[in-house]
């Protein structure tokens, strides 16, 4: 999880057949929730109730490999937290993790029971005005359901994963899990950088960068240096270029800004898409929207 923010100027090439405006949801009886979220920075953030407390606000993270709980929220709900292990944020340094264990969350009138959760001091990561964050749903969440963003219309949709069977037009794309996190394969051309094939990029709905690949400080293009590292962990200096092109799956941006820092694609290229995650199948799957497509 990690959040930088800065200006985007985007060509889109597209390569696909479906239609958006014309999909008809063939998994309703396997639907069994729609959500509204709200987008801060391409980011999805939702009301989530922790324990029978009143909502708070969590963005839904598939970048975190368990769900987190805020810290000073844990406490004030007297939940009882065990060990404690450092963990390693975007930046340098270090940040204390504990382990909460059977955690129920509410979201609206659907609950779920986490066998494992996180419990992390969240106050240095920047929340958007009046949305305090409060926490994160991460594998565990995505692992039980599964998730559709529709970025345009601003829904999460939630699937029962034994009944769900995909029939759209939408393009597949493999997913590997590495530390409970998942990474697909995309290809980059970066300025006076020799064509990078197959590279493995995280997925991240909890990032609203477009993407991250430290090839970009590499480039002999466009490019600057910003400060980075709004997340857990220590600020940082990062590069922020253009890239001559990047490709997944059938799917290739021209000329699109990113950062260095990391491997990763957030939600600035997502929301391109109405993105659905079949953890169960080891897949996600691409919907272009068109009303989205080109803008800058």
């Amino acid at each position: 999880m990690r959040f930088i923010t800065f200006f985007i100027a985007i060509h889109l090439t597209g390569l696909y057949s479906c239609t958006a405006q014309n999909r008809i949801d063939k998994n309703k009886q396997a639907l069994l929730a729609v959500f509204p979220i709200e987008l801060h920075d391409n980011i999805p953030y939702m009301q989530v109730s922790v324990a029978n407390s009143k909502p708070v606000w969590f963005i839904v993270d598939c970048g975190a490999s368990l769900s987190v709980v805020d810290k000073t929220f844990v406490d004030s709900l007297k939940l009882r937290k065990v060990g404690s292990i450092q963990g390693t944020g975007a930046g340098s340094g270090t940040y204390e993790i504990n382990y909460l264990y059977n955690v129920n969350y509410q979201i609206g009138k659907l609950n779920f029971v986490s066998d494992s959760s996180y419990c992390i001091d969240l106050s240095k990561v920047k929340s958007p005005p009046n949305r305090k964050l409060l926490g994160l749903l991460g594998y565990d969440f995505f692992n039980k359901y599964v998730v559709s963003f529709d970025y345009d219309k601003k829904l999460m949709k939630l699937y029962d994963a034994k009944k769900y069977k995909y029939s759209g037009n939408g393009e597949t794309i493999p997913i590997v899990f590495k530390k409970r996190v998942p990474y697909i394969k995309a290809n980059i051309w970066i300025p006076g950088v020799a064509a990078a094939f197959g590279r493995d990029w995280l997925v991240d709905t909890g990032s609203g960068d477009t993407f991250n690949d430290d090839l970009l400080k590499e480039s002999t293009g466009e490019k600057k240096q910003l400060g980075g590292g709004n997340g857990l962990g220590n600020s940082f200096q990062v590069w922020q270029a253009k890239s001559d092109s990047l490709q997944i799956g059938s799917f290739k941006f021209k000329n699109m800004f990113g950062v260095s820092g990391g491997m990763k694609i957030g939600g600035g290229v997502l929301k391109y898409f109405r993105t659905i995650f079949v953890y169960q199948e080891n897949k996600m799957i691409l919907e272009p929207q068109e009303t989205n497509f080109g803008k800058k």
